[in-house]
């Protein structure tokens, strides 16, 4: 019996693992996503500066 609970307890760990990995790759996605819009839109900013359309 104890080699049963080893077995689910090793199951659930890497269900748990699983899980944790795809929510911080969902995060680390949406973070980049955000760095890149961010920095996109900061370049628009500096180059209307500079051409003096603001």
């Amino acid at each position: 019996k104890p080699k049963i609970i080893y077995k689910i307890s090793i199951q659930i760990a890497k269900h748990i693992l699983l899980s944790l990995t795809n929510s911080i790759s969902k995060i680390h996605r949406t973070l980049q996503v955000r760095t890149t819009l961010v920095l996109l839109f900061n370049l628009n900013y500096f180059f209307k500066v500079e051409n003096g359309h603001l």
